[in-house]
């Protein structure tokens, strides 16, 4: 017998919401193309927190102990510990006061030989002064991995926030 909900005066086929399908279901991979086309990249994967999107994406990026990932002090304690989850060291560089996201400017100097990855964080719907962060990183041969957890539609110069390093990191966390 098919259930169906009253709704408004009107009967209508029970929703995701009425089914046990809300981990991994059909409407997560709809979610996923839908917000990948959003970013303008080919992909989108969705996991449990932004936490684990930044700790996987580090660990896709064969991070561990002995490298160094380049990153802000200003952000939630997630991007630090999810570096220090692959056994990576994090390098604080400070951030630019206009901008308050990663101060381009100081970011060379804190590249060293141990130096695995780059990860801007973009703050309060602004996104990091990527040109320069993403020179900076080429020279050098180091990926970047973007911290979007508070950047969602965010752009910079044309691209969407999560397109513009090799990942890009988001959290639907509420409070994010």
């Amino acid at each position: 017998m098919r259930k169906t909900i009253r709704c408004a005066g009107r009967l209508r086929p029970p929703s995701r919401r009425d089914s046990n399908e809300f981990c991994l279901g059909s409407a997560v991979g709809r979610f996923e193309r839908s917000f990948a086309e959003i970013c303008g990249v080919r992909h989108a994967i969705g996991v449990n927190s932004g936490t684990s999107a930044l700790h996987l994406a580090l660990l896709a990026l064969d991070l561990g102990p002995g490298k160094d990932v380049i990153t802000v002090p200003s952000t939630f304690v997630a991007t630090v510990a999810a570096i220090r989850y692959t056994g990576a060291g994090p390098i604080l560089v400070d951030i630019d006061p206009e901008r308050f996201t990663m101060d381009a400017r100081k970011l060379e100097a804190a590249v060293t030989e141990r130096t695995a990855a780059i990860l801007p964080v973009h703050l309060y719907g602004q996104m990091a002064d990527m040109d320069p962060i993403r020179q900076v990183a080429e020279r050098h041969g180091i990926p970047v991995i973007e911290d979007a957890a508070q950047a969602h539609g965010a752009t910079y110069k044309g691209a969407a926030a999560g397109s513009t390093g090799r990942v890009g990191a988001f959290s639907f966390f509420p409070g994010s």
